[in-house]
């Protein structure tokens, strides 16, 4: 049961559309309050629920999640309840009673009999047959568990040639060749090119990279900071949306008497100083062979005989 009534959500330059479509004005790091159920369902705001099955025993275990976690839970099933980590295996038993009449869905027949088909050693036809309904061409000859290593290319990664993995990551996890997951996260990073332009005028950075150089949120982009107009900088827009910015202008606001090191201009006379007797010590350090003329001890510092 969902006890959160309302949460803050805050302007950001990725959710513009979704803050004015609420009728409410974006304003960039500004905070509003609004009702719970007006979040998308792919919001990774925390909200707490309480289990519906310790209600029951007259026990209130309060469960934080992520609200699109809260809605996974309860889209398309029988019964909508919250479970907490003592009950999940009580919500998986209500819902195969309903779905299938029994308690365990491996005591329907058809599934059963998929699992035992799918540790039959050797049956390496059916484990080729599950590649191919991935669109993956199988290259191993035998199978015999579920941790054996399976050779396999990807006709959308020819280039990557042969690659490998588990066949229980494969079949269990819904694993499968890994540049394409990283295509898949790589979208899921992408900003609408838009958004990334705005951003880069609020900072009043001139952008120079186009559309086509942006690929992700990862993707370094190259503009020129109005106050260094001589120097071609790049940067990410996940950089830019944790704050930050041009490393000239910070070097500048940290440096001088800016700096918490700042000792008034004389470090600039006391290293001049220091380094016009770098040969000295050098040479010194060879002729005495590094070794202390009082305690004829290897040493590393110069001090003054006289």
């Amino acid at each position: 049961m969902l006890i959160t009534k309302e949460v803050n959500v805050t302007c950001l330059s990725n959710n513009k559309p979704y803050i004015e479509s609420l009728g409410l004005i974006w304003e960039y790091k500004k905070v509003y309050t609004i009702d719970v159920h007006k979040l998308l369902e792919g919001s990774n705001i925390g909200i707490e629920c309480l289990c519906d099955y310790c209600l029951e025993e007259g026990i209130e275990t309060i469960i934080p999640k992520s609200y699109y976690k809260y809605i996974n839970s309860h889209k398309n099933q029988p019964i909508i309840k919250d479970a907490c980590e003592k009950h999940k295996h009580d919500k998986q038993v209500e819902l195969c009673l309903l779905k299938k009449g029994v308690k365990s869905s491996v005591k329907v027949p058809e599934i059963h009999e998929k699992i035992v088909n799918s540790i039959r050693k050797n049956n390496i036809d059916l484990v080729r047959k599950e590649f191919e309904d991935r669109n993956l061409i199988l290259l191993t000859k035998e199978y015999y568990s579920p941790d054996d290593y399976m050779e396999f290319i990807c006709p959308n990664h020819k280039d990557k040639g042969i690659q490998s993995i588990k066949y229980g990551n494969f079949k269990y996890n819904n694993q499968g060749c890994k540049y394409c997951s990283y295509d898949k996260l790589s979208q899921q990073k992408r900003m609408d090119f838009s958004i990334v332009e705005e951003l880069f005028k609020q900072r009043e950075y001139i952008l120079i990279s186009t559309k086509e150089d942006y690929i992700n949120n990862e993707s370094k982009l190259k503009y020129i900071c109005p106050f260094h107009k001589n120097d071609i900088q790049q940067t990410s827009y996940s950089n830019l949306v944790s704050g930050s910015g041009c490393p000239i202008c910070a070097i500048e606001r940290n440096s001088g008497e800016n700096n918490h090191n700042w000792k008034g201009g004389k470090s600039s006379l006391y290293e001049y100083l220091r380094n016009c007797i770098v040969d000295w010590k050098k040479e010194s350090m060879i002729n005495c062979k590094y070794k202390c003329i009082l305690t004829n001890q290897r040493f590393d510092t110069i001090h003054h005989l006289y």
